[in-house]
């Protein structure tokens, strides 16, 4: 695997780390912001990893590892746009804000497992 695979399953999996023990944190009525905004940049991170990789690879326009990695990037463009606006409205739509974070949850998590499965294509593992 490639130093740059390496850096972008790393970066993804903390985001998704910070975003479980967030959402622990969520269940429990103690919000943390500082855990949320560190959620926030690696997701980004991890996102901005995504985008390099599948530039950087030498994979052809039609490769079926490339369409994995563009539907991934995909998911978590949702994931980001259902997240922010959950914590827009939070207060003020409670049951729809709990809606957008389960759409948030579900694509991030389909995203990261279509990330995981490009880094395993390119990786040759």
């Amino acid at each position: 695997m490639t130093s740059q695979i390496l850096a972008m399953v790393f970066v993804q999996l903390v985001a998704a780390g910070l975003g479980g023990y967030a959402l622990t944190l969520w269940f429990l009525k103690a919000r943390n912001l500082t855990v949320i905004g560190f959620h926030a940049v690696a997701g980004l991170a991890g996102i901005e990893t995504l985008g390099a990789n599948i530039r950087l690879s030498d994979l052809p326009a039609d490769a079926p590892a490339r369409g994995i990695a563009l539907l991934s990037l995909e998911l978590f463009g949702a994931a980001v746009v259902a997240g922010l606006v959950s914590a827009l409205i939070g207060k003020r739509r409670p049951q729809l804000a709990n809606l957008l974070l389960a759409v948030h949850v579900v694509g991030a998590l389909a995203a990261l497992f279509a990330a995981l499965s490009f880094a395993r294509d390119v990786s040759g593992a």
